[in-house]
């Protein structure tokens, strides 16, 4: 027995499977790494944030940038004043929080790095990545937080994300990307 539909031909197949593939991209695309309620509610957490002045995310970033109401960060958010500290710190709660006077995120990100290769690969993710969800505004802030020696650098894994506090710009910046 044959069931084969003589006018439906191999055009018909190539259609229908392109539709398809048509519909799987539409719904994939149509999802965010990130929601904006995610974010802020994360922050909120260690953070003292006022509004929101940059926010954007699709299935492979995050960048987000509120404005602080404060240059500390609250109880929450346990941070150290040594590499070494902040990463037994990460191994213990999956957040590496960072600051040290006179030590810039970026040079704390280098430390980190050299110190325990696989989390300064996530942190560098992190970073790179999220860039790719940043305007000029947001791009310009993020590398002037890194230059900060007073700024505070966090990573948490769970979120995938580089948190900067920028005390002189009085700026957290949230930059999300990788695996």
């Amino acid at each position: 027995m044959n069931l084969r539909v003589p006018h439906i031909g191999p055009w018909f197949r190539r259609f229908a499977a392109l539709g398809l593939l048509g519909v799987g991209g539409a719904v994939l695309t149509g999802c965010d790494r990130h929601g904006e309620d995610e974010v802020r509610a994360a922050l909120e957490r260690w953070f003292y944030l006022g509004d929101a002045t940059y926010f954007a995310s699709n299935s492979t970033c995050t960048a987000a940038m509120y404005k602080a109401q404060s240059f500390d960060v609250k109880s929450s958010l346990r941070t150290e004043n040594s590499v070494e500290a902040a990463i037994y710190g990460y191994k213990q709660s999956g957040t590496f929080a960072l600051q040290r006077a006179g030590i810039t995120p970026d040079q704390a990100f280098l430390d980190a790095m050299n110190a325990d290769r696989p989390l300064g690969v996530l942190i560098q993710a992190a970073g790179l990545e999220g860039k790719n969800c940043m305007d000029e505004t947001i791009t310009s802030a993020f590398h002037y937080a890194l230059s900060n020696p007073e700024g505070v650098i966090v990573f948490d894994k769970d979120l995938g994300a580089l948190i900067m506090l920028d005390p002189r710009t009085r700026l957290v910046i949230f930059a999300s990307g990788g695996a």
